[in-house]
């Protein structure tokens, strides 16, 4: 029997690849074997092997990279490269953005440091098919702990920027700390007014006398 008719042969699914159970690059390795086993060459049959044994959601995950297209309009190779950014060097896509999309600014960072934050956590995303820019000012303004501002921030619609949050940020907590500092100085002002104008504990008032008049006794 030639390879030829071996690789004629229908070839059963591998083995369902789960990103929530193993990794990509473990799974790939193993299932180049599995096809070189089966003496498998065709680029059709290989791709058509690979899409056959995805789990339902990294299958999912493969058709929404591949749109308008379908998986079968690309190589095989195509279809590998598509998967090792979805589920490759362990970074689990979906867990990626969800992560991303749920970070809130701690209490000890900065506007800066949160953007940078962003931008750091953003670089496992895969953003390459949509506006990098626009999600990190999306995230950036859910995630901010000032809820005033935050509202500021919506109403200024799609033209806001990262940096100009960052900086609108960055003055209004400013103009908070500027407030409390003023607040805080006219409290000890009145403090000091009342210690200066409230007798001291060690002076004692002297109880005035009634004199009589000297032809009283």
């Amino acid at each position: 029997m030639t390879v030829s008719n071996v690789a004629a042969l229908p070839v059963e699914a591998y083995r369902l690849f789960d990103p929530q159970t193993e990794a990509w690059e473990a799974w790939s390795l193993q299932f180049r074997a599995y096809l070189d086993m089966n003496l498998v060459v065709d680029d059709c049959i290989k791709r058509s092997c690979l899409v056959t044994s995805l789990a339902p959601k990294a299958f999912e995950e493969l058709r929404r990279v591949c749109l308008p297209k379908s998986p079968f309009d690309f190589t095989f190779s195509d279809i590998e490269s598509q998967m090792s950014k979805l589920f490759g060097s362990r970074v689990v896509l979906l867990k990626e953005r969800s992560k991303l999309f749920g970070l809130q600014q701690e209490a000890h960072q900065t506007p800066m440091q949160f953007a940078n934050y962003l931008r750091h956590m953003a670089a496992n995303c895969d953003f390459d098919q949509f506006n990098t820019d626009a999600a990190l000012v999306v995230q950036f303004v859910n995630g901010i702990r000032n809820q005033a501002v935050r509202v500021k921030l919506l109403a200024k619609g799609k033209d806001l920027t990262l940096d100009d949050a960052v900086t609108y940020l960055q003055i209004s907590e400013d103009i908070q700390r500027e407030d409390a500092n003023t607040v805080n100085e006219a409290m000890d002002s009145k403090t000091c007014h009342a210690v200066n104008t409230y007798p001291s504990k060690n002076h004692v008032i002297q109880p005035k006398v009634k004199m009589r008049p000297l032809w009283q006794k």
